[in-house]
């Protein structure tokens, strides 16, 4: 009997054990809660009051703000647009914010804000780059992608090669086709532009027809060359013979009409209203 009620009767060290685990289990373990739920808050609270301080103190102002890459906007036109003047705090600006408002610009295509810490913006643009403009309704400017991006105002971009031959009825009605004509458009500016022996005149028109091709108007004289269905760099050579031709002959032209036929080195010029010259360009020492 002694030896059953020893057995049951715990070692000074289980019972040192077993106080131990109390205290852990109810009294440490709820306290170490209690004490990173307080903790927990402070953190919050604090950071709450960093970040009112921080969007709101008069010390972080911003005092300078710097805008680059502008060519036809100006400063003060993109800091408005942006929402950007000095005194604002400098944390209060939603950066993505105005990047989509100056964005909105028919100029801009695209655009960066960054905040330079304690007191600079730096907003950075890159404004459309207009290759040509085309008559729709009026005159709209087309950047170097064949994109329509904003209304041509008077006095702006006169020396552009306009684009004729798309209304605005096309335009809208078949927009992926009016921006291949578009694109073909820039790419015959650019070979032409690029042709040596045409240097000495200015392409002023570039007139699109679905039946008879591409006409160019150029500068001086209001040159009308009918370039037919395709242009390449032989037809625009072959054309530069036949102009250095008729100016040997000290003709005047109106016009000159390209041959689709089975002769490319041939071509007709009009030399006034009535009279009409054949030019063969395939042989200099025997020119019809």
């Amino acid at each position: 009997m002694l030896s059953r009620r020893n057995k049951r009767r715990k070692t000074p060290e289980q019972r040192r054990n077993l106080r131990q685990r109390f205290v852990q289990n109810w009294i440490l373990a709820p306290l170490r809660i209690v004490f990173l739920a307080i903790l927990g808050i402070m953190l919050g609270f604090g950071g709450y009051r960093v970040a009112v301080f921080l969007h709101t103190s008069t010390a972080l102002a911003v005092r300078c703000i710097e805008v680059l890459g502008t060519v036809h906007t100006d400063a003060d036109e993109i800091k408005k647009c942006a929402g950007l003047s000095e005194g604002q705090n400098i944390f209060s600006i939603d950066l993505e914010k105005a990047k989509r408002k100056i964005e909105q610009h028919p100029w801009i295509r695209k655009a960066t804000v960054q905040r330079v810490v304690p007191d600079r913006m730096v907003v950075e643009v890159e404004e459309q780059k207009a290759a040509a403009a085309v008559a729709l309704d009026g005159l709209y400017l087309v950047n170097t992608h064949g994109e329509v991006f904003k209304r041509m105002q008077p006095g702006e971009m006169v020396d552009l090669v306009i684009i004729t031959g798309i209304d605005r009825e096309e335009f809208g009605r078949d927009h992926r086709g009016a921006g291949r004509k578009l694109r073909e458009s820039l790419h015959v500016i650019s070979e032409v532009q690029d042709a040596k022996c045409l240097s000495n005149r200015r392409l002023a028109e570039v007139h699109h027809d679905d039946l008879l091709g591409i006409t160019l108007v150029m500068d001086p004289g209001a040159l009308v060359v009918r370039m037919g269905l395709k242009i390449s760099k032989e037809r625009l050579s072959t054309l530069c013979v036949v102009i250095d031709e008729l100016t040997d002959r000290g003709m005047n032209v109106d016009e000159i009409m390209m041959d689709e036929t089975e002769h490319p080195d041939r071509a007709i010029a009009r030399l006034g209203k009535v009279a009409t010259l054949q030019v063969n360009t395939g042989d200099r020492n025997n020119r019809i």
